[in-house]
């Protein structure tokens, strides 16, 4: 079981959520569930439903995207992922456990209404997204030039 406090820690340590307010990263911390995979256990498919973000508590997992064999990342303890579903509805890529990971969930209605009310936190959410498509921008270009 992971206490409130361990949660905070957690939240503040994600550059998301680390400039909130004491009082709004704790009640995110009382909003979200902790979650156990074991070692090469999907978190979540590509194409799937998507109905939660998640934030690495600790751990390290592997990002794969279709038709691809390599991880294109690797997350570890404050990263996120899960965002693009809130927007879209459906997973962009395949995470994969690699190892013994306690993650933290917070399903996207609660998450919707989280957002509104933190305006600050509601546009870092958009930079992280942003950043990540420049990335997989970048990649496409690079992989067409090959």
């Amino acid at each position: 079981m992971i206490s409130i406090v361990e949660r905070q820690d957690c939240l503040k340590s994600c550059r998301l959520f680390s400039g909130m307010a004491a009082s709004a990263v704790r009640l995110l911390a009382e909003s979200m569930e902790a979650e156990y995979f074991a070692a090469m256990e999907a978190v979540c498919s590509h194409g799937e439903e998507a109905d939660r973000l998640y934030v690495v508590q600790a751990g390290r997992l592997a990002v794969f995207l279709p038709g691809e064999e390599a991880p294109v990342q690797y997350l570890t303890a404050g990263d996120i992922f899960g965002e693009y579903g809130m927007f879209i509805g459906a997973r962009l890529a395949t995470v994969r456990a690699e190892e013994e990971s306690i993650l933290l969930s917070l399903g996207y209605e609660r998450g919707r209404a989280f957002f509104l009310a933190q305006p600050a936190a509601l546009m870092e959410l958009l930079a992280v997204a942003v950043r990540r498509l420049r990335v997989a921008e970048e990649r496409l270009q690079s992989e067409r030039r090959q």
